[in-house]
């Protein structure tokens, strides 16, 4: 083989070479372009939608907290007066004792005094009683474990069994929680005990 047949040959094997290694053409490289921007985008919306999914779990969340707190706060203002009120139901108990023995006949004397202890035990108790203490309702209602105390039974014709027929001290309520129950005396059938310990 001749000199310049193998330059040739050599000549051509570099611009087979050059044109198996040219660069893409423009639209090559805007479809590989095209491509990687959909897989960006792809994976974009997939994370978009985790933080989103994320983010709607921690606003539920925080809705559910601020009802707890706002739920907590409210009752804890509701009932912070528990304590005192407690305490001062002695004091309403005094007045209901006072009350109980006033003279029944009164002379002109001791009328306005007790009119004063009337006039201030109703001031009192109304006080109170913006602070959500309500009475514990014992007339013409059958005995109830959850608002009244049984510290007695009396047998009763005039009473169906299981009515209170006394009440010792009354019972308090703190808007729809129990402060104190009711003591009260509970009527009984006659003879129910006896009949009861003759089975024994």
């Amino acid at each position: 083989m001749s000199e310049n047949k193998q330059k040739a040959e050599a000549l051509k094997r570099v611009l087979e070479g050059k044109k198996k290694e040219a660069p893409p053409s423009r639209e090559e490289e805007a479809l590989e372009g095209l491509t990687e921007l959909q897989k960006k985008l792809k994976s974009a919306q997939s994370e978009a939608e985790k933080n989103y999914d994320k983010l709607l779990r921690v606003m539920a969340e925080f809705e559910n907290y601020k009802k707890r707190i706002a739920r907590d706060h409210a009752e804890r203002s509701q009932y912070t007066h528990e304590t005192i009120l407690r305490e001062l139901l002695k004091v309403l108990d005094d007045f209901d004792r006072i009350i109980d023995h006033l003279p029944e006949e009164k002379s002109d004397a001791i009328q306005g005094l007790i009119d004063g202890i009337h006039l201030v035990h109703k001031d009192f108790f109304n006080i109170l009683e913006k602070f959500g203490l309500k009475p514990v309702p014992i007339e013409n209602k059958n005995f109830d474990p959850h608002l009244h105390e049984a510290i007695a039974q009396v047998e009763s014709n005039d009473h169906p069994e299981g009515t209170i027929v006394e009440c010792h001290r009354k019972g308090y309520r703190l808007h729809d929680r129990l402060l104190r129950p009711a003591a009260v005396t509970v009527a009984r059938a006659k003879g129910a005990e006896k009949g009861s310990d003759e089975k024994k």
